[in-house]
């Protein structure tokens, strides 16, 4: 999968997290728990699909706007991402 943020765009397998790959390229979103609790990580979802894991505590508006916790987000598709 390609993800693009900013300027930045790499490839990426399906199975990796979004912030794992994010780091990875030297994209630091701010970060606490890593475990989908704490939403920290939150990345909007310009364009493109990801699988969400269960144990992510999204708001109630995240899913309206596009926002998904990046420590528990996979790329299904590529992706464009806005930090």
């Amino acid at each position: 999968m390609t993800v693009t943020c900013g300027t930045a765009s790499f490839s990426t397998p399906r199975n990796r997290r979004l912030l794992d790959a994010l780091e990875d390229n030297g994209i630091r979103p701010e970060v606490a728990c890593r475990s989908g609790e704490c939403g920290l990580c939150r990345v909007r979802v310009a364009e493109g699909t990801v699988h969400r894991a269960e144990e992510a505590r999204p708001r109630l508006c995240d899913e309206r706007f596009g926002y998904v916790h990046s420590c528990v987000s996979y790329p299904l598709t590529n992706v464009t991402l806005e930090v």
